[in-house]
Formats: C-alpha cells, structure tokens, sequence
C-alpha cells in the first residue's frame, strides 16, 4: 500500500528526524520539503510571491512520486488545518493512505533547538506558530 505521511510540528520538533528514520525503514519511501524546495529555487528564502510556485512544486513533486509507486514523508511545518485539507484533497485521487503525525515537542525545547541551527527561523516565529497550534485545538479554523 502506497502511503503518505505527513508530520506536523513546531520549527526544531523532530519532524526532518522522524521522516529519515521513516525512509530508513522503508526504502520506498521518498522525502518532500518545502524549505529545501527553497533552498534548491531561491537559496532559502521566503517569500509571499515565491510561496505558490514552491506549494505548486511540491504537490506535483508528490503526485510525480507517487505516480512512480513510492510512499512520500512529508516533513514541512503543517501547523494551519487548511494545509492538511489541502494535502488530502490532492490526493483524493490517489489510492495512497494518508496518516498525520504530530511531533510534540515542548516549546522551549523547540526554541533551544532552533538557536543553535544555521538556519534558525527565531523564537518569535516558534512563539507565534505554537499559538496558531492552540487555536488550531479550540477549533478556530486557520487557513
């Protein structure tokens, strides 16, 4: 059975480290990421304009793939709802299993984390999308 899975979780939670040891255990599963989308388009950056093409990339990236038999790990932030409605209605058409994992790592331990990276997005951005979590949980639908 051709699955996808997709983890959820704060910047610095794991998600990356989970989908290796996923794809270590099953060899037919490839890899997607938004950020190395990125880092292969535009070095990294982010961008409100640049975000459509890397979200177009990456859904085809995963049809392409899945297309080819292989299972995907999906290992972006995946905080708002409305990307996971968005993954499910992508594919819909697909005979692949979808399966959500939410990373629950502590805050803080996600905030420690991040500032030691090369890449650090700030406490600031972790403090913000852990908000956007709890809201997510009382049921108020972000998109």
């Amino acid at each position: 059975m051709i699955k996808v899975t997709i983890l959820r979780g704060l910047p610095a939670s794991g998600k990356t480290t989970r989908a290796f040891e996923i794809i270590k255990s099953n060899p037919s599963t490839k890899r997607v990421n938004k950020d190395d989308l990125r880092n292969m388009i535009d070095f990294g950056v982010y961008s409100e304009d640049n975000e459509k093409m890397i979200r177009y990339i990456e859904f085809h990236m995963v049809s392409m793939l899945l297309s080819g038999g292989y299972s995907i790990v999906i290992d972006d932030t995946n905080i708002k709802n409305g990307t996971i409605e968005d993954w499910k209605k992508s594919l819909f058409h697909t005979n692949a299993e979808i399966e959500e994992i939410w990373i629950d790592t502590p805050v803080n331990e996600c905030i420690e984390r991040d500032a030691i990276r090369d890449k650090s997005v700030g406490k600031d951005v972790i403090l913000a999308l852990h908000e956007q979590r709890q809201l997510n949980n009382t049921g108020t639908k972000l998109s």
